[in-house]
């Protein structure tokens, strides 16, 4: 199976890259992203992502 780390590039740069969505997903100057703020490392465990804290989504912050 994939590691955390590859599940969530699989999930969100990957798709990106291939249908030439430029500087979207990217938090730098420029970039659009949304955010999703957590309390622990996704890249270590993915159930991290199940409990954000924070949400921002087309420039509105949601909180949860």
């Amino acid at each position: 199976g994939l590691s955390p780390r590859e599940a969530l590039a699989a999930a969100t740069t990957t798709p990106a890259v291939t249908f030439g969505f430029e500087g979207i997903g990217v938090i730098e100057p420029r970039g659009r992203a949304d955010l999703v703020g957590l309390d622990s490392d996704p890249t270590l465990d993915l159930r991290a992502a199940r409990t954000p804290y924070l949400v921002v989504s087309a420039g509105q912050l949601i909180r949860r």
